[in-house]
């Protein structure tokens, strides 16, 4: 059986995460919230989604020209659904830095 190398899984780890934050955009507001977000941390961060998994602080900038309703059920929806994979370390960081962001946001 053939093993996977560490930085194969954590590009998994990184696709599953993308995938969930696209998905809940898409179930919130649609295409048009998926195309502002990623506009926003493209002009603010130059960066683009798949990056987020390494620095989830990358949302406080676009979370402050997005409804902040929007983005807390953004985030509650990311934790429900990337829930079952918090044991893995990468992902439980992920998910601590979203928190954080919701904190600072909040505050």
């Amino acid at each position: 059986m053939m093993r996977m190398a560490i930085a194969d899984i954590q590009l998994i780890r990184k696709a599953l995460v993308t995938i969930t934050i696209e998905h809940a955009l898409l179930e919130i507001g649609g295409t048009g919230l998926l195309n502002d977000v990623l506009r926003i941390l493209y002009e603010k961060c130059q960066c683009y989604l798949p990056d987020c998994f390494d620095h989830p602080e990358n949302f406080r900038k676009v979370w402050g020209e997005i409804d902040e309703g929007t983005f807390n059920m953004m985030i509650d929806l990311v934790k429900e659904k990337l829930g079952e994979f918090a044991y893995q370390k990468s992902i439980e960081k992920f998910l601590i830095g979203l928190s954080q962001v919701k904190c600072i946001t909040r505050g």
